[in-house]
């Protein structure tokens, strides 16, 4: 089957930076050894050390290589703001930063809250109570490198059972 990505599906790895010394230095080598045409995602909780061995491994072999913090609140809020303006619809100020308190800063969750508030809720600008009354409370069902790992495989039920209780 082929995958989202095409025929040659990524290489998905999490928590590079747990390696370390021998197993450290043969991840590194592996990662030195990836086709050139293939894609490497890695996800790491903060940012890793530049000076480390995998981050440093992996540079050398990338074509892009970017770390992206997480948003602050002002930034989230304003990027929340942003992607309900471009779905058409106004968001109160209190209604951005409740959506961002209520997923606790996942922007994946604040996305797919605000999806449903864009297509369940009036004409009229959304807001906190709005927020409160349709968003789903708790961590999400199913974590990115779960769905991530299921499309990469073409597991297209796994992946489909995973959004479904991530209730997208």
């Amino acid at each position: 089957a082929q995958s989202l990505f095409g025929t040659t599906s990524p290489l998905a790895m999490e928590r590079l930076t747990s390696f370390t010394g021998e197993h450290a230095e043969r991840v590194s080598e592996a990662l030195r050894n990836v086709p050139a045409e293939r894609s490497v995602i890695v996800w790491e909780e903060g940012v890793p050390p530049a000076n480390g061995i995998l981050w440093r491994g992996l540079r050398a072999v990338a074509k892009t290589c970017a770390a992206f913090d997480p948003l602050d609140e002002p930034a989230a809020c304003a990027w929340i703001d942003e992607r309900a303006r471009a779905a058409g619809r106004r968001l109160e100020p209190a209604a951005a930063l409740r959506l961002f308190t209520v997923c606790d800063g996942n922007l994946w969750q604040v996305a797919t809250e605000l999806d449903k508030l864009v297509l369940l809720g009036s004409r009229g600008a959304i807001t906190a109570a709005d927020v409160d009354r349709t968003t789903s409370s708790g961590p999400p069902a199913a974590d990115l490198f779960t769905t991530v790992r299921a499309l990469v495989s073409g597991d297209g039920r796994a992946a489909l059972r995973l959004l479904v209780a991530y209730e997208c």
